[in-house]
């Protein structure tokens, strides 16, 4: 209110000497005048205020959209690093399905020939040792002395 005031005493000369009123002032202002004169300065404060809050959201707008692109590239990186971490998880997934299929066929391999052994008379011990090295050559040697026998009594 105190601005009106201080507006309308500005334009009507109000308040001012009387040789300065009448420098400034030519004549008495009329009431359609004075109106128009402080809807002016209001205007003109209004656009003022206007451009001020403009400028100050566009800065707030940059600021944060700089605080989004920001955390976007963030977010971006984070996400470049667990697909990096997903990728390197399968893979060693991947290697341990391997060597798990590796050791699962090496183990049926290890039970075929305890039960090769078994079914030769040798005991879980000794398979595989020198004896039954040993053993398997005699067996061999024998098969290959009957074999020679059976060809020697087929051509006879």
């Amino acid at each position: 209110m105190s601005s009106q005031r201080e507006s309308h005493t500005a334009c009507t000369g109000e308040g001012m000497p009387r040789a300065r009123r009448s420098a400034e002032a030519p004549g008495p202002v009329d009431a359609g005048l004075e109106e128009a004169l402080v809807a002016s300065k209001l205007d003109h404060l209004a656009a003022e205020y206007s451009a001020l809050l403009m400028s100050q959201l566009d800065a707030q707008r940059a600021y944060f959209e700089g605080l989004l692109a920001r955390q976007a590239g963030e977010a971006e990186a984070s996400a470049g690093d667990a697909r990096g971490a997903a990728e390197r998880g399968a893979a060693l997934a991947d290697k341990a399905r391997a060597e798990a299929a590796q050791a699962e066929r090496a183990g049926r391999a290890a039970e075929r020939k305890l039960v090769r052994c078994e079914r030769r008379g040798l005991g879980p011990d000794s398979c595989g040792t020198q004896r039954a090295a040993a053993a398997r050559g005699a067996r061999r040697a024998r098969r290959r002395r009957s074999w020679r026998r059976r060809a020697r009594s087929a051509t006879s």
